[in-house]
């Protein structure tokens, strides 16, 4: 199955804990023979294979910022310029893309809302856990992270708190969440992409 990965984070150009979690699915999807792309970020534009897997990582367009919103919806841009790069050297659409964390996701979402591949959202924390709700930056990443949530097939947490969030306050619908706990069973849910 050929499988998008999209994140901002993934080794050796970020070593965050979303980073090292990312190239842990992609391995595992990888070693069950998926031919996995990885879309990510990095200083400079680069396209390399990481133990047989193809990463492309695109420089983004704005070097500095002032205002957050402005440089993730630049960084939304330059994901979704390595996203399209990834479907052509596809020759094709995906069978399924994951992405991770709300700029990602919003990078992933026109490949879901125009051309039905399905969408796997993988949050780490919401922006609730982060504190950020009841500011207007916190407000709107909490708004982007709902419209994903609506929108994606499936959404992963990575704990039971963000479970929580996802299923009370974004109201996403308890038959679409998943909670990593371990992950043959959920790249078993992955490929079957019906569970």
């Amino acid at each position: 199955m050929n499988i998008i990965v999209v994140t901002q984070d993934y080794p050796p150009y970020s070593m965050s804990q979303v980073a090292l979690n990312v190239k842990k699915l992609v391995r595992a999807l990888s070693g069950r023979g998926h031919n996995v792309y990885v879309v990510c970020v990095n200083s400079v534009e680069t396209r390399v294979g990481i133990d047989n897997i193809e990463v492309i990582a695109v420089a983004p367009s704005i070097k500095s910022h002032i205002n957050y919103l402005s440089y993730a919806w630049s960084l939304t841009t330059d994901l979704t310029r390595g996203i399209s790069e990834a479907v052509h050297r596809l020759r094709g659409l995906p069978a399924l893309v994951c992405a991770y964390e709300w700029v990602s996701g919003l990078a992933a979402l026109p490949l879901k809302t125009a051309l039905g591949v399905k969408l796997f959202f993988f949050i780490h924390s919401t922006e609730h856990e982060r504190g950020g709700v009841g500011t207007l930056l916190g407000d709107t990443i909490a708004f982007l992270e709902r419209l994903i949530v609506e929108k994606a097939d499936y959404v992963v947490a990575y704990s039971k708190d963000s479970l929580e969030i996802l299923t009370q306050t974004y109201r996403a619908p308890r038959e679409k969440t998943l909670l990593v706990h371990d992950m043959d069973d959920l790249i078993t849910r992955i490929e079957r992409r019906d569970s």
